[in-house]
């Protein structure tokens, strides 16, 4: 098995693992605040995603949400999010997913991202384009961005909060209709198959975008730092940057995007 299989196998597994107690009986945890939930999915999903990945590549480096991070020397990373959008997924709604991308000196090489409640299972590799349950998708052709969805997440507890308030408040009034779902990997996928023409977002963790800006890119959109400069996550960056804030669009409206948010 090469690495995208691999990613393909672990965010499957983690998925069923997901499921068994989605809407069922679940044993949460806080970390930094009451917002910060974590449940016995996200543990039991990421320890059986490591097991996959040490299986074929123990070499290989793991960054991951709930444990720490597992050193490798072959140069690859992976990073990992068992369950992005645990407060939906926490509180019965089925706006979450699974995120598995490995990335390398270049950025993300393969990425997956799975929606086990909508059934929606994205895979992405680099110069290979993106699919949906094995079919290609593609970004929006919208070109005008008040005719187009805008996602933009603003996160209350965020060391991030002030300034993701006011780029909020700029993208009022400014777009089509603007969204905030919860979960990176949702609206990550959603601006991938051409349902939302950009999703901005503010203080962003590795394991949050990293597989989502592959599906992106390899969609034929565009993602750039919130500033317009570029934005490569390579596993050197993963590895050493705290908190991301940027733009994945469909390149057409990446421009207005950018001058209202200036």
């Amino acid at each position: 098995m090469n690495r995208r299989d691999v990613a393909e196998a672990a965010a499957l597994k983690a998925s069923e693992i997901s499921m068994k107690y989605f809407r069922g009986e679940l044993q949460k945890e806080y970390k930094a605040h009451e917002f910060d939930v974590v449940t016995q999915a996200d543990k039991e999903s990421e320890e059986a995603i490591r097991e996959i990945i040490i299986e074929h590549f123990p070499d290989d480096s793991i960054l991951g949400e709930e444990f720490d991070t597992r050193e490798g020397n072959s140069g690859y990373l992976w990073v990992l999010d068992p369950v992005d959008g645990t407060q939906n997924y926490s509180t019965g709604i089925p706006v979450w997913g699974v995120n598995v991308a490995v990335l390398d000196g270049e950025g993300v090489l393969a990425a997956v991202t799975s929606h086990p409640a909508f059934d929606e299972f994205f895979v992405a590799e680099r110069g290979k384009g993106t699919t949906m349950n094995g079919e290609p998708v593609h970004v929006s052709e919208v070109e005008n961005l008040r005719k187009g969805l805008v996602v933009h997440e603003v996160r209350a507890h965020s060391e991030d909060f002030e300034t993701a308030f006011d780029n909020h408040k700029k993208l009022t009034g400014n777009v089509g209709s603007l969204r905030d779902f919860g979960a990176a990997s949702y609206q990550m996928t959603i601006v991938a198959n051409g349902n939302f023409v950009g999703f901005a977002a503010e203080g962003m963790k590795p394991w949050d975008v990293a597989a989502g800006s592959l599906l992106v890119q390899e969609a034929g959109g565009k993602v750039t730092a919130i500033d317009g400069s570029p934005w490569v996550m390579t596993a050197e960056k993963a590895l050493n940057t705290k908190r991301f804030s940027f733009i994945a669009s469909n390149g057409k409206v990446h421009d207005q995007i950018l001058e209202v948010l200036k």
